[in-house]
């Protein structure tokens, strides 16, 4: 994984099925206070980055171990800061929700973490329906 200074860019590389596909994550500015987006997905040959690709490329818990490894990085460096992230799909916000249930234990002891619901933004809670989620370092 290769990173700029101020940790606000990611790039990696998803190696699995269909063979070496480079990856990035990026933290950005939001609109809110000490809020930041967090956008990932597939560099396309442009340099720019699609979050609707779908890579398949069988190692789906290793790149989200790298976007969790990122953004502990990142919110070391910034405790104050709150990252929001969100599904480009409803099914990708489902499998954000399912991974931070499965993993709740682990992340829970290192970031605050609540969910958008309704229009408000509430602790995480297990089986839930959340469209966003929201997370501090602790």
């Amino acid at each position: 994984m290769e990173y700029n200074d101020d940790l606000s860019r990611f790039d990696f590389v998803s190696i699995g099925e269909k063979g070496v596909i480079k990856k990035r994550i990026e933290f950005r500015p939001s609109n809110t206070e000490y809020v930041y987006q967090l956008g990932f997905g597939d560099v396309l040959p442009n340099d720019e980055v699609s979050d609707i690709a779908v890579s398949d490329n069988g190692d789906r818990d290793k790149v989200l171990a790298t976007v969790v490894r990122a953004l502990t990085m990142f919110t070391n460096k910034y405790p104050d800061y709150w990252v929001h992230f969100e599904g480009s799909t409803d099914s990708r916000t489902r499998l954000y929700r399912m991974v931070i249930t499965l993993r709740y234990k682990q992340l829970s002891s290192i970031f605050d973490i609540y969910g958008a619901q309704e229009g408000n933004v509430i602790p995480f809670k297990e089986g839930a329906h959340f469209t966003a989620f929201l997370f501090r370092k602790k």
